[in-house]
């Protein structure tokens, strides 16, 4: 797993994780059923509705999640295919690549 770079060489497992993302940067299938990332995110509009405020979260950081969800959204000029769940638990060095992804949640 890419987290046995930790913590000595973090940079490096950054740059790594970095470049797997760039790897997987693909365009929507013609025909797809997968969520769009606004339906995916969509939890955080529920949240001051249902708890009155920001419920179990500080202020600040809700009112940050929707403001970097907001200028995701609005930022986004071509719609892609995201992994979903990349980290560093979820790359792994492989045969056929140096550093592969697993489990995506698309």
């Amino acid at each position: 797993m890419l987290t046995g770079l930790f913590p000595e060489r973090d940079a490096e497992a950054t740059d790594i994780a970095a470049q797997v993302m760039l790897n997987l940067w693909r365009p929507l299938p013609t025909t797809h059923s997968f969520p769009d990332l606004r339906h995916w995110t969509r939890g955080i509009e529920r949240i001051r509705p249902h708890f009155g405020g920001s419920g179990p979260f500080p202020a600040a950081i809700l009112a940050r999640a929707e403001d970097l969800r907001e200028g995701l959204l609005t930022s986004s000029t071509e719609t892609m295919l995201l992994h979903g769940d990349l980290h560093h638990y979820n790359i792994l060095s492989a045969d056929r690549a140096a550093w592969l992804a697993i489990d995506p949640k698309p």
